[in-house]
Order: structure tokens, then C-alpha cells, then sequence
């Protein structure tokens, strides 16, 4: 029998964030939808290259990267609930999921967001060769991944869900006795 030796870093304490509704809170299995039947379609070739593995470990590490990305909504769901409650909780009480979404949309910020991540896209998902010809970063470069259907992953799948996280953090926030594990419930849209 093995015996583990005692931690030797202190316990401290962590201050609670989030209304402990907000842990139910999970959108994981529409972003399992969406990468599997949607976006990986328009990213990959048909085929089978026999890198099972490797593949695997690429499908975790970009599931887990989107997972926190839209699950940051929730962050910012408590923020924009504390900063402005008595726009809110009218909201949340009557449960008009529609005005909610409405409320926590910025159009402004949504196309700044797709128009950043298009860009980035340009930037750091190119083939980099070593030929003289012309510059990759034209608009008919070549990039590992087409640039516009990354800005079509943050404007029909990321930004969507992250509201839904936000909406339904929102309504953690507010304690409404609500069940706040269905996230696409049928109030006004």
C-alpha cells in the first residue's frame, strides 16, 4: 500500500461567486452538437488519415476551449446583473427570456467580435512557405482554416450560446425558485 504524503501548501479559502444555481448552468452538450455535426463538416476533409490519437487530443482540447469560452457567459452575466439589477429583475421575475436576450445583446460589440476573430484568423492561421511568390496574407491566401467560417463559429454557435449562459446566469442571479437546469425552456422568446 502506497501512502500519499501531506500537502504542505495551505488551504485557502474561495469565495463564492456564483448563486449556486449558476453551477447547474451547462450548455456542454449543444457545443458537443454543433462541433461535431456542424463545424467540423466545414473544416475537414472526408477521409481518414489514421491519426486517431492525435485527432482526439485535438477534438478535447478545442471542445474544452470552447466550453470556457462560453461558459465565461456566466461571469459576465453576475457583472451585468449587479451592475444594473433593476433592469433585470423585472425581467427574470416574469420570465420574458426574449427582452433578457435583448438586454444582454450588443450588436456592436457582436460584429467587433466577429470582425477580430476574422482577422485573427488571417493573421495566425496561415501556411507559411518559404517561396518569393506574393504574400500569404492576401485575400486569397492560403490559411489552415478558411477565416470566414471562424467568424461564422462566433456569430451562429459561440456568441449564441454564450448569451443562453448569460441569460440563464442572469436568472440564477435573481433568486426566482425557477428550475435553471433548462436553459431552451418555452417563456416569451
Amino acid at each position: 500500500m502506497t501512502y500519499l504524503r501531506h500537502c504542505y501548501l495551505p488551504t485557502t479559502f474561495q469565495r463564492q461567486v456564483f448563486y449556486p444555481a449558476s453551477a447547474y448552468v451547462s450548455v456542454n452538450k449543444d457545443i458537443w452538437d454543433f462541433y461535431f455535426n456542424d463545424l467540423l463538416p466545414l473544416i475537414t476533409s472526408k477521409g481518414d488519415d489514421g491519426n486517431y490519437a492525435a485527432t482526439v487530443a485535438a477534438d478535447l482540447v478545442c471542445l474544452q476551449a470552447l466550453s470556457r469560452r462560453i461558459h465565461y457567459g456566466k461571469h459576465v452575466a453576475e457583472v451585468k446583473f449587479r451592475e444594473a439589477p433593476q433592469e433585470y429583475s423585472p425581467l427574470i421575475r416574469v420570465k420574458d427570456r426574449g427582452s433578457l436576450m435583448k438586454l444582454l445583446t450588443f450588436e456592436k460589440v457582436e460584429e467587433m467580435v466577429k470582425r477580430r476573430v476574422e482577422k485573427k484568423a488571417r493573421v495566425f492561421g496561415q501556411n507559411v512557405t518559404l517561396e518569393e511568390k506574393g504574400s500569404n496574407c492576401d485575400e486569397h491566401g492560403s490559411y489552415k482554416v478558411d477565416p470566414a467560417v471562424v467568424s461564422r463559429l462566433y456569430a451562429e454557435w459561440v456568441m449564441p450560446l454564450t448569451k443562453l449562459v448569460e441569460a440563464a446566469g442572469t436568472r440564477c442571479s435573481q433568486d426566482t425558485g425557477g428550475n435553471y437546469n433548462t436553459l431552451h425552456d418555452n417563456t416569451s422568446a
